[in-house]
């Protein structure tokens, strides 16, 4: 697994890419098959108004002429979208919903306020000021100083107002060690009470986006609203995974306007990670470390965190006692699943406290919902916690060391294994039995579970009584059609298309295209459920309810394959089952299922004559 750097960056050439994406004003790249490019366009432009924004943020005159076209480009999306209201078939019905969200968005009627007043009299009044954050594994609001003309952090160093606060936060951490002072620049409103102006806009940009893709998705075309090739990974849309309205390369802009420096000296920071830009091969590791057959992750095993958090528990100490020392390692695992890993090379306290936070940026913007962490840990008697916070616990008697494995997800699921070991003469390592914890919260992620306090937030103000996992619009259907979801299956699941019906009748009544629609409609529908609910109870505390339900889950789920097969069989679609199956595997988050689906697919394979690649 590769290891990279966690640093809050900006992409300094996303500016240059979008105003290239925009250089055809009739359509622009990508919008020539989109079924409203006027609308879509306005909003291309609004991104790219939004990041000139950012770029000139110091600079008072271009930020201003941006944030004023910005304001103005924004509450343009609803008029050129009523404007190609012709490509709806009812468009009245469908904006209605989307009007009353805008009426309920107290910063959208801000926005309609401040275009007018923009338009009208040419002026917006907005102020520049400091936001002063404490930095431990808590953050703590100190004090937002203004500033009317230089925005440069350098300047806020030499006041005597700040000067007042650093001495004062000095005084109430004595004997408590070091801290980190974050210096954030800001611009807002006196409407807005001191909230950001660009976080506020970003918000209102992605509330329009959501809107503007529900439009493709209800006129069925999504190829237009993927990233361009201009700007890889600067899509127009946000991501149901992301749980924010605010687009990932947004959030990457507001974290790089903070500056870090350290309590005591008021020295600049740097993040604590070092990269690895060759780490070592999966074949390698098994070799190094002796790794056998049952020892290697299976493919399934990414699925369930726990799974790793086992083998990590057990492997971990085959790799202490290989090395003699133990990298302390982060995994986390983004809103598509995927882990990535982060070493921790924090030198002392301090480091640690920026690098957490730094952490919690990277699983705000990625969307990450689990993380695992491997490394050495120092067992102190609880009287002498005041060595950790003062980074002196080497000279603290009577420790221990152990190695520390801990679980964490979003959905509530927490567990933690320490393994205390002592070190022989000769260099040899032995271990004491391994002792488990559950719901354990750990104070040093504190940053992370903030974020996922707020991405659950915004989930359950969509009006679900517990978060609920969605598809994205622009996948690929998990039914193993070759379009996405938001055309595929999503408008028959959603009605729009009609009721779902069952694919049988459809078939005896002589309608084989409408049944191999709805019958992948109805294994899309059912896969989606076990998402959401069994591979859900999977991340939590509750996971007798998923033990119960998987046996359930998999005949119901094989018994909706039936009749896609059903329907190929009368297409001669004979691969539709096999693909099927294929979508199906990676998607359902439960492995014992995921098993079962290869065991579907050998069986199709064989029933349709290819019995040498059933039998693999």
């Amino acid at each position: 697994m590769a290891l990279r750097v966690c640093v809050a960056f900006y992409d300094s050439q996303f500016g240059h890419h979008m105003r290239e994406a925009t250089t055809n004003a009739s359509t622009g790249p990508g919008l020539q098959h989109c079924p409203i490019p006027n609308t879509h366009q306005r909003l291309r432009q609004a991104h790219l108004l939004w990041h000139q924004a950012s770029e000139n943020y110091q600079d008072v005159d271009r930020f201003l002429t941006n944030i004023n076209s910005l304001i103005q480009e924004l509450r343009n999306v609803t008029f050129i979208l009523q404007s190609e209201k012709s490509q709806f078939t009812e468009f009245e019905s469908w904006y209605r919903h989307w009007q009353e969200k805008l009426k309920n968005n107290r910063h959208a009627q801000w926005l309609k306020d401040t275009r007018n007043l923009v338009v009208k009299q040419g002026a917006l009044t907005a102020a520049s000021h400091f936001n002063v954050r404490f930095l431990t594994y808590d953050s703590i609001e100190v004090v937002s100083l203004l500033s009317e003309k230089d925005l440069s952090v350098s300047t806020v160093l030499e006041r005597d107002d700040f000067r007042t606060v650093v001495t004062g936060l000095r005084k109430a951490m004595e004997g408590q060690g070091d801290a980190v002072l974050a210096i954030e620049r800001c611009w807002s409103t006196p409407e807005l009470m001191g909230a950001e102006l660009l976080k506020v806009l970003g918000s209102q940009y992605g509330f329009l986006a959501r809107m503007v893709l529900d439009a493709h998705v209800r006129l069925g075309q999504l190829d237009c609203t993927s990233a361009t090739d201009d700007a890889p990974g600067h899509s127009d849309f946000p991501t149901q995974h992301g749980r924010s309205d605010l687009l990932p390369c947004m959030t990457r802009a507001q974290a790089s306007r903070t500056d870090f420096f350290t309590l005591s000296k008021l020295e600049r920071m740097m993040g604590g990670s070092e990269l690895f830009s060759a780490p070592a091969s999966q074949k390698e590791v098994e070799w190094r470390y002796q790794f056998t057959d049952a020892d290697k992750m299976k493919t399934f095993d990414a699925m369930d965190p726990l799974t790793i958090y086992n083998k990590l528990v057990y492997s971990s100490k085959k790799m202490l006692r290989k090395d003699r020392s133990l990298a302390r390692v982060m995994q986390f695992r983004d809103g598509r699943g995927r882990w990535s890993g982060h070493m921790i090379m924090a030198r002392n306290r301090v480091e640690k406290y920026l690098l957490m936070h730094l952490l919690a940026q990277t699983v705000r913007e990625e969307g990450c919902d689990a993380l695992l962490e491997v490394g050495e840990s120092w067992i102190v008697p609880e009287a002498s916690t005041q060595a950790v916070l003062l980074d002196s616990v080497l000279e603290v008697p009577d420790k221990e060391e152990c190695i520390f494995v801990h679980l964490a997800i979003r959905d509530g699921l927490s567990k933690t294994a320490r393994t205390i070991f002592r070190r022989g003469t000769f260099g040899g390592i032995s271990f004491s039995d391994t002792e488990e914890t559950d719901g354990e919260r750990h104070y040093y992620l504190k940053p992370i579970y903030q974020v996922w306090y707020e991405q659950n937030r915004f989930e359950l103000a969509k009006g679900t009584r517990i978060p609920i996992w969605q598809p994205e619009f622009s996948d690929p259907c998990v039914c193993g059609s070759d379009q996405p979801y938001g055309v595929c299956c999503l408008p028959i699941l959603e009605g729009t298309k009609g009721p779902l019906q069952d694919s049988d009748d459809l078939l005896a009544a002589g309608d084989i295209e409408s049944a191999e629609r709805h019958a992948r409609a109805t294994i899309t529908r059912y896969a989606r459920w076990i998402r959401q609910q069994t591979a859900f109870s999977l991340n939590t505390p509750h996971r007798e309810f998923s033990e119960k339900m998987i046996p359930t889950d998999a005949l119901a789920l094989e018994a909706c394959l039936a009749k896609l097969e059903r329907c190929a069989m009368r297409t001669g679609n004979h691969d539709a089952v096999l693909r099927a199956c294929g979508s199906l595997e990676g998607f359902v988050g439960v492995p014992v299922i995921a098993r079962r689906l290869i065991a579907i697919a050998a069986r199709s394979l064989i029933r349709n004559g290819r019995v040498e690649e059933g039998l693999r």
